[in-house]
C-alpha cells in the first residue's frame, strides 16, 4: 500500500503531520488531553530502557505494540507518545537535557522533554509518502528516492551535540555517516559489512580526531588517529547476541562486554583481545548485557536456564547478574524459578501469573551517574533497582491496600473493549491481549484479574464479553 502526501496529511493525527513538515524552533507542543490513562498498568513487552545522563529520574522505555514512554518522576508516573512504529532506540543528548534522539520509522528528536517530536532522517522536505505492508500496520517513510535508508546506531559526540555519528542500512548496503549540524546533512565516513548494534564516541580522544568504536554483531570497527581498524570477535565466536561499552574515567580503551547466547566475553583494551567470563553455575542462556557507561568496572546481565551443581542438573534459574570486578566474578542479583524471588518487590503479574510470565529481562539500562541504578524491561513490566541489584521495585504499577493495584500510565497491551456492569456503573470491565479479563469496582480507579476459575490455555486474551440486562451479575 502506498499513500500519498497529500492523502497521509488528512489521515495523520494533526501533531504527526506538523512535527513531519514544520522546522525545529516551531514545532508545536502537544496539549495535555483532558483524559486520564486506566488499567492495571503493563502486561506487554517493554525493552530499551534508557536512562538520563543528567537526571537518573528520566527515563524511556519502548513497547512492542508501538508505544513509547517517558518518566520524570523514576518511574513513579509514566507519559506516552507514538512516533508511528516501534522505537528501536534511544540516545539522550549528553549536553542538553531536554533534547533526546529515537529511532523508529524515522529519527526522531524532542527539544522539550517528548512533549513534541521532529523528523530528523530523512528530512521532512524530501518525504512524498508512507508504504504500508502486511496486516500490522508497520509504516515506512518513502521519499522522493524510495524508501528511506534506516539506523540501527546513533552517537553523539559528549562535548559538541552538533555532531552526530550514524550507522545506516540501504538495501543490503552499510555505511557509517558523520552529520556536523545535528543530522541536518550527512557525510559518509566508511562502509561498513552489516548493521552496528552501538557506537561510541571516546570522551578523552581529540575533539578534531576522535576515536570511534562500531560495536557490530561479527566484528568491532575502531577509528584510531584516522586510520580504520577491523578488531574480530572472541575466538570461536561468529557473532554476538548484546555489547555494551564503558569508558574508564582516567581515559584510555573502552571495557567491552560481548554476550552470546550461551557465553559472556569481556575485552579491557578496546576489543584487541577478549577473555570469557563465567556465571556461577552452568547452561545459562544469555539474553541481554549492560555495562554503566561511566563505571567500567560495572555490568549486569540477563540470564535464562541457569543450572547449579556440579552436574547441572535440577531447575532452570533466571534473572540478572552484576560483575563489579570486570567479569571476574558474577553476584546473582535476581534469581528466579517456579518461586518469586524474596527481593522482588511486584505488583500483580508475578502474583496472577508466576514470575514465569515476565521473565528474565528483554533489556537492561544503567544509569550514567549511578551504576546502582539500573532498569530492567521484560514480557510485562519495567523494574528498578537503586541498589545494585539487592532490591527491585516494580514501576509499571501501584500495588493498592485492599489488593487491587493501579497503572502509572505505562500501559503496555492492547485492549478490545470496555465493558460496564448495567447494575452497576462503578464495575467496569476491560478485555485485554495477553493479560486476559480485568476488573474494577471503583470506576477505573483500581484493577484486579478476573479470569480466575478461566482455563489456563484460555486466560491469555479476552476478546469480548456481554451482560445479562435482566439477571445481575451474570456476564
Amino acid at each position: 500500500m502506498h499513500v500519498n502526501l497529500s492523502v497521509w496529511t488528512r489521515l495523520l493525527p494533526v501533531w504527526a503531520l506538523v512535527c513531519l513538515c514544520v522546522p525545529l524552533h516551531s514545532a508545536p507542543k502537544i496539549r495535555s488531553a483532558p483524559w486520564q490513562v486506566i488499567g492495571p498498568g503493563g502486561g506487554g513487552a517493554l525493552f530499551e530502557p534508557t536512562i538520563s545522563p543528567q537526571d537518573p529520574g528520566r527515563v524511556l522505555v519502548a513497547c512492542d505494540m508501538t508505544g513509547a514512554y517517558i518518566t520524570a518522576d523514576a518511574g513513579e508516573s509514566w507519559r506516552m507518545f507514538n512516533l508511528r512504529g516501534t522505537v528501536r532506540f534511544f540516545v539522550f543528548d549528553p549536553l542538553y537535557a531536554n533534547v533526546i534522539y529515537a529511532q523508529s520509522i524515522g529519527l526522531w528528536r524532542t527539544t522539550d522533554a517528548a512533549r513534541s517530536w521532529r523528523l530528523v532522517y530523512p528530512s521532512p522536505a524530501d518525504v512524498t509518502g508512507v508504504e504500508m505492508t502486511g496486516d500490522h500496520a508497520g509504516e515506512t517513510i518513502v521519499t522522493a528516492n524510495g524508501p528511506a535508508a534506516s539506523l540501527s546506531a546513533l552517537a553523539i559526540d559528549p562535548a559538541d551535540s552538533r555532531v552526530l555519528y550514524a550507522a545506516f542500512r540501504q538495501g543490503a548496503s552499510y555505511n557509517l555517516r558523520m552529520s556536523l549540524d545535528w543530522g541536518k546533512t550527512w557525510k559518509a565516513l566508511t562502509d561498513l559489512a552489516a548493521g552496528a548494534q552501538k557506537i561510541y564516541v571516546d570522551p578523552h580522544s581529540p575533539h578534531d580526531d576522535r576515536t570511534i568504536y562500531v560495536l557490530a554483531s561479527t566484528y568491532i570497527l575502531v577509528r584510531d588517529r584516522g586510520k580504520w581498524q577491523r578488531r574480530e570477535l572472541p575466538h570461536g565466536v561468529d557473532s554476538l547476541l548484546d555489547v555494551s561499552a564503558s569508558f574508564p574515567e582516567r581515559g584510555g580503551a573502552p571495557v567491552m562486554y560481548a554476550a552470546t547466547a550461551t557465553g559472556i566475553f569481556v575485552s579491557d583494551d578496546g576489543g584487541i583481545s577478549w577473555r570469557p567470563s563465567q556465571l556461577p553455575g552452568s547452561s545459562a542462556r544469555i539474553r541481554a548485557i549492560a555495562a554503566s557507561p561511566n563505571h567500567a568496572d560495572i555490568a549486569y546481565v540477563s540470564y535464562g536456564n541457569l543450572r547449579k551443581g556440579l552436574l547441572g542438573f535440577g531447575t532452570g534459574f533466571f534473572g540478572v547478574a552484576r560483575t563489579s570486578d570486570r567479569g571476574a566474578s558474577w553476584e546473582l542479583v535476581r534469581e528466579e524459578s517456579d518461586h518469586p524471588a524474596a527481593n522482588i518487590h511486584d505488583a500483580w503479574i508475578t502474583e496472577f501469573f508466576g514470575p514465569g510470565y515476565g521473565a528474565n529481562p528483554l533489556s537492561l539500562g544503567v544509569a550514567p551517574t549511578d551504576p546502582n541504578v539500573v532498569y530492567s524491561g521484560d514480557y510485562g513490566r519495567v523494574l528498578r533497582t537503586t541498589d545494585g541489584g539487592k532490591n527491585w521495585q516494580a514501576v509499571y504499577s501501584t500495588r493498592i491496600p485492599d489488593s487491587t493495584f493501579s497503572g502509572r500510565g505505562l500501559e503496555a497491551t492492547g485492549s478490545f473493549g470496555v465493558h460496564f456492569d448495567p447494575f452497576d456503573p462503578k464495575r467496569i470491565f476491560i478485555s485485554y491481549i495477553d493479560i486476559g479479563l480485568f476488573r474494577s469496582e471503583n470506576g477505573g480507579q483500581s484493577w484486579t484479574t478476573s479470569t480466575i476459575g478461566v482455563p489456563g490455555a484460555w486466560r491469555n486474551t479476552t476478546y469480548w464479553m456481554v451482560f445479562d440486562p435482566e439477571v445481575r451479575g451474570r456476564a
